[in-house]
């Protein structure tokens, strides 16, 4: 049986199961940039900051541009992407309150996604924006990497993505559960991200 171990210099007193220590650090920096830029450009084809008046869509005071795949939105002086309008998901329920740390971890199920999938580092990515630095974290051993292994039992109010028929976020014990069905993942993460930015509750 491994030994739990505690991560230094990152989340105090946290309980963690790694499984030997890699050096991860340079790595999710320069995943973060990509996105980061990623992010900020895959929805637009233009170089220029200035919002199209034409193709301007408003909620709660934020102007969206649509682009020709899905919206961008300034946010911290940052122009990112979004597959969806807040008024195209306000009606996937949040069932919990949402309040993340500075530095969190998002959970996930190595038979369901890997650390490098798509929806982990978008989210890392779009979190970052907010200057939330997420890392990835299995829910459980089998078929995880070299990174923490964390459950909802010693999770601190970190996001878990999960995929069920239902759609909505919801809790489990320290779990912020991103839950829907593989082909809507967009649509419930940009959801929380609307929350956590507080563009809608």
């Amino acid at each position: 049986m491994k030994k739990k171990k505690y991560t230094k210099n990152f989340l105090e007193n946290e309980p963690v199961n790694k499984k030997k220590k890699t050096k991860t650090g340079p790595i999710m920096v320069l995943i973060i940039i990509v996105l980061m830029v990623g992010s900020t450009l895959y929805l637009s084809l233009s170089n220029t900051d200035k919002f199209d008046n034409t193709n301007i869509i408003e909620y709660n005071n934020y102007k969206f541009q649509r682009e020709q795949q899905g919206y961008s939105l300034k946010y911290n002086d940052i122009k990112i992407g979004f597959e969806y309008l807040p008024e195209e998901i306000k009606n996937i329920p949040i069932l919990t309150d949402i309040e993340l740390d500075k530095e969190t971890y998002i959970l996930f199920d190595p038979e369901e996604l890997k650390e490098d999938s798509l929806e982990i580092n978008r989210l890392i990515a779009l979190l970052y924006v907010k200057n939330i630095r997420a890392y990835p974290a299995c829910i459980k051993e089998k078929g995880c990497g070299n990174i923490p292994i964390i459950n909802c039992k010693t999770a601190k109010n970190y996001p878990f993505i999960t995929f069920k028929n239902e759609t909505k976020i919801t809790r489990e014990d320290g779990c912020i559960i991103l839950q829907t069905n593989q082909a809507e993942i967009f649509r419930v993460i940009d959801r929380f991200v609307y929350n956590i930015y507080g563009i809608m509750k």
